[in-house]
Formats: structure tokens, sequence, C-alpha cells
């Protein structure tokens, strides 16, 4: 198949966003499909396993050093295990908010099953930060990152950038579903 094939780079898209034939089709007639809904449901567990995973990092490595600390400067005090432990508690309380307010918004969005079309070109940029770069697909206003540096490097070897295609959008959560190009 040559590069510029339209069809060789829908299915392109297709890998990279990982949505089928069947998933295009519901979402032009503006309905998630019951995969997509699975996947984002996955994609949400996943987020909030890993959450909870760098909270108990952090704050066990914390609680590790400041036990250690207490006991080289032999501070066994119940003062600064209850400052440890209400901070502990707060932080918990804000990751498991966010974890909140997300899930309400993915199962609104998987309740209503609203999917909203943005049509225009397509580009691919590369937002610098001071310590990190994030990689983006946009298309009109809106814009998803993408988080494997080879899937963006995929994107950009296909030549996508600039063509015009429509962009299928879940919504309240703005997830990217499927993306069609135009002819």
């Amino acid at each position: 198949m040559a590069p510029n094939d339209i069809d060789h780079l829908q299915a392109v898209l297709a890998r990279v966003f990982e949505f089928s034939p069947a998933d295009l089709a519901a979402n032009r007639m503006g309905l998630i499909s019951d995969a997509q809904k699975a996947r984002i449901t996955q994609k949400h567990a996943a987020n909030c396993r890993i959450a909870w995973q760098i909270f108990t990092l952090i704050f066990g490595l914390g609680f590790l050093g400041f036990s250690a600390d207490m006991i080289r400067n032999d501070n066994l005090g119940v003062d600064t295990v209850l400052i440890y432990l209400g901070a502990t508690a707060f932080w918990g309380s804000v990751v498991w908010a966010f974890i909140i307010y997300h899930r309400l918004q993915m199962q609104r969005t998987l309740r209503e099953g609203s999917v909203k079309p943005v049509a225009g070109p397509i580009q691919l940029f590369t937002e610098r930060g001071e310590r990190m770069q994030s990689r983006y697909f946009g298309v009109d206003r809106h814009k998803f990152r993408i988080d494997n540096y080879k899937d963006f490097a995929t994107l950009q070897r296909a030549g996508l950038a600039g063509r015009k295609a429509t962009v299928y959008v879940a919504h309240p959560n703005r997830s990217l579903l499927s993306v069609l190009l135009q002819a």
C-alpha cells in the first residue's frame, strides 16, 4: 500500500487510537459503541489503580523515612505520629475525591453516550515544559495527549499532519473515540 493511500492512513489512525470500523460507524451515528464503553471503563480502572499505587508508594516511603527519623532522634511522641497520619489522611482524601470526580464523569459519559464530531486539519505537535514534553494530536481547538512516543512517531511518519479529518469526541469527559479522514 502506498503511504498516501487513505485506507492505509485510516488503518494507522485506528491502530494508534484503538478503534474499529464498527466503533467508527457507531460514532458517526452519535453513539459510543459497547467496545468503546468497555475501553473507557478499563482505562478509568487502570488510572485509579495507578493513582493508589503512587499514593501508597509515596506515603509508604514517607512512613519509613518518618519512622527512621523518629527512632534516630529518640522522638517517639504521639504528636508527630498524629501529624503524619493527618497528612496521609488529607492527601488520601484528595486522591479519593479526584478519583470520584473522574468516575462520575466517566459514568455520565457512558450513561449519556454523547458523541461530538469535530472537523478540521490534523495537527501533531509537542509542548515542552520545564522538565517534560508532551506530544499531542489535535483537530480544531481540541488536543489529545499521546503518551506513547512510538504512536506519535507513527502518526508523523504517515504524513497525517495537515490532512482534514473528523474526530469523534465523547462528552463530558472529552476523550477521543475515533477519527475519520476526509477524502
